[in-house]
């Protein structure tokens, strides 16, 4: 393929996805095509099209920054605006077949300078960072005992602590849950289910919470669930979300990992929180 020709069809491919035009991105893709992004390895055409085309319904507009190529590979950065408003960069590394694409990978990029006045979510853009969840175990009657002023006090540090994650884009996704009271334990055992009232084990302290947020290593997620309020009338556990690709220290972390490496499955990552690519294009 000549220099140039590999470019037109990067051109093309953007452009059947702001039109949402699957019929033409279908006419662009080899039959063995391959795409890969963090969360994708490899899958191929027909998971492609189930996983990312849907994504098309919310793209606006790309607009290329750098686009060049050598005629059997193409590499390009852009600028991706959703419909909703929301705008972030990606690079994107193409492979060609003929006048066909063969292969993209995609390396996903952050908000432009200049461009959406909101600060660049942690699940949307800094892919370096790893995950964690925060465990809020609460202690029998200690919110019982609280009065009402001493609880809204708790409940607005509580929102204030969620707020400052979000402007330093290290949140998430935070929920309360209902009274241990509420809830009903399930086991399976012989093909036989039974269903019991109440918590898996009966303890001083039950789970009452949890904010899945983003940090560059364990110390900087101790450091921010430290200033989480709850911390005071009860305890906070972090631990890493399990990451199929992670390097892992526990021997049953690492046995999970590679079962899940077995079966083409990523580890439990909170995919329909954000996570954005121009296929993988939320």
């Amino acid at each position: 393929m000549n220099t140039g020709k590999a470019s037109d069809l990067v051109r093309k491919y953007y452009a059947a996805y702001e039109a949402n035009d699957r019929k033409v991105v279908e006419a662009l893709l080899s039959d063995d095509f391959r795409f890969t992004s963090p969360y994708d390895d490899h899958i191929d055409r027909a998971a492609y099209f189930k996983k990312c085309w849907p994504n098309s319904e919310n793209i606006r507009a790309f607009r290329i920054d750098t686009l060049f190529d050598n005629g059997s590979e193409a590499m390009v950065h852009y600028e991706l605006e959703q419909k909703a408003g929301d705008r972030f960069q990606n690079t994107e590394h193409f492979r060609f077949d003929g006048n066909k694409i063969k292969d993209i990978e995609v390396f996903f990029g952050s908000l432009p300078k200049g461009g959406s006045s909101a600060q660049p979510r942690a699940r949307s853009g800094d892919e370096s960072n790893k995950k964690y969840l925060c465990l809020v175990y609460q202690q029998d009657g200690k919110l019982d005992a609280l009065s009402e002023r001493e609880l809204d006090t708790l409940v607005a540090e509580l929102v204030d602590w969620v707020d400052e994650l979000e402007k330093s884009g290290r949140h998430i996704y935070s929920a309360g849950l209902q009274s241990v009271r509420s809830a009903t334990t399930l086991r399976k055992r012989n093909g036989q289910l039974s269903m019991t009232d109440g918590p898996f084990t009966e303890t001083k302290e039950h789970l009452g919470g949890f904010t899945l947020l983003s940090a560059r290593d364990l110390n900087e997620a101790i450091q921010l669930a430290s200033r989480l309020p709850a911390a005071r009338i009860g305890s906070v556990e972090v631990r890493p979300l399990l990451e199929s690709t992670a390097d892992l220290n526990d021997p049953i972390d690492r046995k999970i990992a590679a079962a899940l490496r077995r079966n083409h499955r990523d580890a439990m990552q909170p995919r329909d929180l954000g996570i954005t690519h121009a296929s993988a294009h939320v």
